[in-house]
């Protein structure tokens, strides 16, 4: 009980030398999160397949398997009332205006990119100035 007591899913109050547990979540909270893990795992998360195993092993008993059918009849009955309802037509929407594509802002050229190749295109001419009167 300690244990579940560390994990917070139960509380204690101590009476005398007894102590009184009780639960601090609901069973359907603990439960549900088990159950898709465990149709996920086993079935394929397919609560049919699972169900149809059930009903199929006679794993259930006969007022269980009843109380399934019946389930399944109202679920099935629900769906097709979802099916036969006919739905309004949507609101037709405006197209959203379309918006213009933001400005990029021009890069400057760093100060020393801008002088290097400044420094060798005055020199190239120097020298090939300078090669040609040779001649």
């Amino acid at each position: 009980m300690q244990c579940l007591e560390r994990k917070q899913l139960v509380e204690h109050v101590r009476e005398g030398r007894l102590y009184i547990y009780k639960a601090t979540k609901s069973q359907e909270s603990i439960v549900s999160p088990l159950v898709k893990d465990f149709l996920l795992n086993a079935f394929g998360g397919s609560a049919g397949r699972a169900i149809l195993h059930l009903l199929s092993d006679e794993a259930l008993a006969p007022d269980e398997r009843t109380a399934v059918e019946r389930k399944l009849k109202q679920q099935r009955a629900m769906a097709a009332k979802k099916k036969t309802t006919k739905r309004k037509p949507a609101a037709k929407r405006k197209p959203a205006a379309k918006r213009k594509p933001a400005k990029k802002a021009a890069k400057k050229p760093a100060k020393k990119a801008a002088k290097k190749p400044a420094k060798k295109a005055a020199k190239k001419p120097a020298k090939k100035a300078a090669k040609k009167p040779a001649k």
